[in-house]
């Protein structure tokens, strides 16, 4: 009778899954899911829009007051040039200068060390992704405005473009690491290369070899200085 429960318990810790390996098996789970329902979204806004494009002007004028403020041509600059400054400076204001930015870094850099003092990494990703879905909004009403017409397939490269600018402006693929100025700078970078090669009436496939060659590079940088500063 002794020697019967340790044998059971053996028997039910066997069929028992390992924690290790069930969590080995979710390994970012968000990031897989968001670009599967990125491409899922995309067709189904194909499927519904067929042949028909549609247009903001259709069936009546041009709104001045709408394309003054968002894509305005002021000679020297453009309005998205302000609203670049202006959401960039926001930005840096928030995640450099706010508890809840450095929250941001906490729980991307080491999350049980951030849940250890007390940050709650859910409320954190929420958050993250409200703002992030914030932004990708009002781009979407810059992009829309410019071009007059809406698209699905308009923009399935800036999900590459952005994490391309990431990267190259210093953000850490490992989270925890990066700025808003750097991040500034990249997507700077990668638009002058882009314009470059468009200019130079290159093929269309040389713009994203040159994205996916400039982030496998400035991500191995950027493991290299993590590694150094270690």
């Amino acid at each position: 009778m002794g020697l019967g429960y340790p044998c059971r318990t053996a028997d039910r810790n066997r069929h028992r899954p390992s924690q290790r390996t069930h969590r080995g098996h979710h390994a970012h789970p968000v990031v897989h899911r968001d670009f599967g329902n990125g491409v899922l979204l995309g067709g189904r806004g194909h499927l519904r829009q067929r042949n028909h494009r549609p247009s903001l002007t259709e069936g009546q004028g041009t709104d001045t007051t709408l394309v003054a403020l968002f894509a305005g041509d002021y000679g020297f600059f453009r309005s998205q040039l302000v609203w670049l400054i202006v959401i960039g400076l926001a930005a840096w204001i928030f995640l450099h200068r706010h508890r809840r930015g450095n929250h941001i870094f906490a729980v991307g850099g080491n999350q049980a060390a951030a849940k250890a003092i007390s940050i709650n990494p859910v409320f954190v990703k929420l958050m993250s992704f409200a703002i992030f879905g914030l932004l990708v909004g009002f781009t979407s009403i810059l992009i829309a405005v410019q071009t007059t017409s809406v698209q699905p397939g308009t923009t399935n490269d800036f999900t590459l473009m952005a994490v391309a600018a990431a990267v190259v402006g210093g953000c850490s693929l490992n989270g925890g690491r990066g700025s808003v100025i750097g991040m500034v700078i990249g997507a700077a970078l990668i638009q002058v290369v882009q314009n470059g090669l468009i200019l130079a009436q290159a093929p269309g496939f040389y713009i994203q070899l040159f994205v996916g060659i400039i982030i496998v590079v400035a991500a191995i940088f950027n493991k290299l200085m993590e590694g150094k500063a270690s």
